[in-house]
């Protein structure tokens, strides 16, 4: 009701006398849109739609916003925070069960010689000069078949690689579990 009756009073008054007027200070917010110099067009008012109930229900629902931005954020963090946690446990969890895949085998020669640990899965690899000796148990991490179907078997403790099996000679490595001495 305020409203209609300032945009009246403003549509009657030419800008210099509304700038003198009395009700210029409860009119304050609204002269700048409602009222512009339009003397020379007949018939317009200089009125541009605005609701001020909608300005500010506008600006009390982005305040709402805003508030409930903030206050999910710290909620975000956390589960982000429970996300991270969750991926280094797994990856715990993986590399422990890959620790714990390990199986243990005896060097069993068949041509009762040592054999040197290669540094790659191939039998003509290099061999940097550590070997195994008859009967010797070990922990094999990984198992990859090679050419002529032989089985490389990767040690545990990290120094290389060995074959179970060697074309033209035979058995070399055996699973602790179908080991006779």
């Amino acid at each position: 009701k305020q409203l209609g009756t300032s945009v009246a009073l403003a549509r009657s008054l030419r800008p210099q006398e509304l700038s003198q007027s009395p009700a210029r200070t409860k009119m304050a917010g609204c002269m700048a849109c409602c009222v512009t110099n339009n003397d020379d067009e007949p018939g317009t008012t200089g009125l541009k739609p605005m609701d001020p109930m909608n300005e500010e229900e506008a600006s009390f629902s982005k305040a709402v916003k805003v508030a409930q931005e903030k206050e999910e954020e710290p909620k975000k963090v956390e589960e982000l925070k429970k996300e991270e946690v969750k991926k280094v446990e797994a990856k715990a969890e993986d590399a422990k069960e890959s620790k714990t895949k390990t199986t243990t085998w005896v060097y069993t020669p068949c041509n009762g010689k040592r054999v040197h640990i290669r540094s790659e899965a191939s039998i003509t690899s290099h061999a940097p000069g550590e070997c195994l000796r008859a009967d010797e148990e070990f922990e094999v991490t990984e198992e990859k078949k090679g050419d002529d179907d032989v089985l490389f078997l990767k040690l545990a403790d990290g120094r290389g690689w060995v074959f179970a099996n060697k074309p033209g000679v035979g058995m070399m490595c055996t699973r602790l579990e179908d080991y006779v001495k």
